[in-house]
């Protein structure tokens, strides 16, 4: 997944000297490839490659994070700033807003939170975050729908905002789509929902959100807005991707939730919008936080031993520098030296691709620096016994062409006229699940009617000698491949 930051947004959670290219080297060498950096109006635009195993760098903060690990291995200073307005309580009213919240099932949405705003004014948002929007590829609206897009990001937590007034009775339903139901989403597009999408549906039983990808026109915020609901959450990665395929469509939030959302992460990011709504809205809050959490993350804690470090990665890496480096990264590490092992807690944004040793592993290498790991070759051992078939099948081929024969690689695939010229059964032969036409559709379990084929095309020849050496393909009970 490809990102774009600006660097003046990048240094408001980075404090260090290293230039635009100093970043963007060292970054690419131990982290995310930065596939670009380009000179804008004063500023320079970072064009950032993310792995997909890696939804936590989805973010401004996200790299800045791995930034403050990676460039001090260059000699650069790198420190991380704090999150503004995630250090204090969110003020809750002493006569909140209703809302009624059910979820059907929930698997569906790991976590559900929101909160009610009152008194807000709808207006343009600052210009320095229309500009950041613009250049990140993502059209600024107004204050309100600006903040959720731009927390989105900024922290890599997408989330949506409706109209509270439009969600009647304040009831809101989250269940999977029925097979023919529909939504006008917020673009102005019908679109026919696929069986198991995640959808919201108000009081009077109108969707008015499609989850995870985008909400509805029925619940959009406008010029009239004053109360907003705020909503946060996480959902089942699975569902909004098969969902997102199914529809042919996909968006900024949907790309970041097929991919997993850290539920711990919904908090830090509900704080640091209540300070966006009351900065760019004038919006109080008018309700209690509403968190639907029923399985909170537990930690998770892997143990590691220095001999496998030293075994994947060909060299010995010293306990203090490798207790250093995990530390850099967010880890929690108690080092027992005696036994040469440690004991590492995984920060809750890497629960998403850290499960075993060998991920730490990897950890410690990539900040390490791979240019400075060892290049040998594993030691390859050839057998010593009579040759292998490739041998064999080299020597056949090489007798057959000093015979005068030809040899002719032809697709492992045929047609059903084909084997019936050959005289060869279609019962139990494999066939291709999506065959691109019909000279294509079963396996073959002999050569002879492909070489037919050939010999068809080149009838016209006095001689036509030809051979061919290759697979076939015997069917072992299930019959479609694709």
């Amino acid at each position: 997944m490809d990102i774009k930051i600006l660097d003046s947004w990048l240094r408001e959670y980075l404090e260090t000297p290293a230039k635009p290219e100093e970043i963007s080297k060292y970054l690419s060498l131990s982290s995310q490839s930065v596939e670009k950096v380009n000179p804008l109006e004063g500023d320079f635009l970072y064009d950032i490659e993310v792995t997909s195993n890696r939804p936590d760098a989805f973010s401004v903060y996200g790299i800045a994070r791995e930034l403050s690990a990676v460039l001090p291995r260059y000699g650069l200073k790198a420190k991380l700033l704090p999150i503004s307005g995630t250090n204090k309580e969110i003020f809750t009213p002493k006569e909140s807003l209703p809302l009624t919240v059910k979820i059907t099932e929930n698997w569906l949405v790991p976590r559900f939170t929101a909160l009610i705003f009152d008194q807000v004014k709808i207006k343009p948002s600052p210009q320095v975050v229309q500009k950041r929007l613009e250049t990140s590829g993502i059209r600024s609206l107004n204050n309100v729908i600006d903040i959720s897009n731009y927390l989105m990001l900024e922290l890599g937590q997408p989330m949506h905002t409706f109209d509270y007034d439009k969600i009647l009775k304040a009831k809101m339903i989250v269940r999977q789509a029925k097979a023919g139901e529909k939504i006008t989403t917020l673009d102005g597009q019908t679109r026919l929902l696929s069986p198991g999408a995640i959808i919201i549906e108000d009081g009077e039983g109108r969707i008015i959100d499609l989850c995870g990808i985008m909400g509805g026109k029925n619940s959009e915020v406008d010029e009239k807005t004053q109360k907003v609901l705020l909503f946060i959450q996480t959902y089942d990665p699975l569902s909004i991707r098969r969902a997102c395929q199914a529809l042919a469509f996909r968006t900024e939030a949907a790309s970041r939730f097929e991919k997993g959302i850290d539920p711990e992460g919904v908090t830090v990011a509900m704080k640091r919008a209540v300070e966006l709504f009351k900065d760019w809205t004038e919006g109080e809050v008018a309700s209690k936080i509403f968190d639907i959490y029923p399985n909170p993350a537990k930690e998770r804690k892997i143990n590691l031993e220095k001999k496998l470090i030293d075994r994947i990665t060909g060299i010995e890496i010293k306990l203090p520098e490798t207790k250093e480096i995990l530390e850099s990264l967010g880890f929690k590490v108690l080092l027992d030296e005696k036994k040469q092992k440690f004991s590492v807690s995984v920060p809750h944004w890497r629960y998403g691709d850290i499960s075993i040793s060998e991920d730490l592993v990897e950890e410690i290498a990539r900040i390490y620096g791979y240019q400075n790991l060892p290049n040998n070759l594993p030691p390859i051992s050839f057998p010593q016994s009579s040759p292998s078939i490739l041998l064999l099948e080299k020597e056949l081929k090489n007798k057959m062409k000093a015979l005068g024969f030809t040899e002719t690689p032809t697709y492992s695939m045929t047609s059903e006229e084909n084997l019936k010229k050959a005289t060869n059964p279609i019962e139990g032969l494999l066939q291709i699940a999506n065959p691109l036409s019909t000279e294509w559709v079963y396996l073959r379990t002999s050569l002879i009617p492909s070489l037919l084929e050939v010999v068809k095309k080149n009838i016209g020849l006095n001689l036509i000698k030809i051979f061919e050496i290759d697979h076939i393909y015997l069917s072992q009970g299930k019959l479609l491949f694709g």
